[in-house]
């Protein structure tokens, strides 16, 4: 499975709220590791298929492990698991 379907897949089990939540890390240099923060327009009515563009956009390969340091952060460690156990 690709990045981009293992990460649909991941965001597809937020819900609304939690989307929004993980949205709102992303614009978070200092809650994101020192990884660059994606800008607020950019996510701005975004769905789970262009927060995946985003990711991919914006962190290529290393979207993954900045979707799993998220999900810790937001207590979702069922979803950062899942997504870490994926190949």
């Amino acid at each position: 499975m690709t990045l981009e379907l293992q990460l649909d897949e991941v965001l597809k089990s937020l819900q609304n709220e939690e989307l929004e939540r993980f949205k709102w890390y992303l614009q978070r240099k200092e809650l994101l590791n020192g990884a660059n923060a994606v800008s607020t327009s950019e996510l701005e009515g975004a769905d789970r298929k262009k927060v995946v563009n985003v990711l991919m956009q914006t962190y290529g390969g290393t979207a993954k492990n900045i979707s799993i340091t998220i999900l810790t952060k937001m207590n979702r460690n069922d979803l950062a698991h899942q997504l870490n156990d994926q190949v």
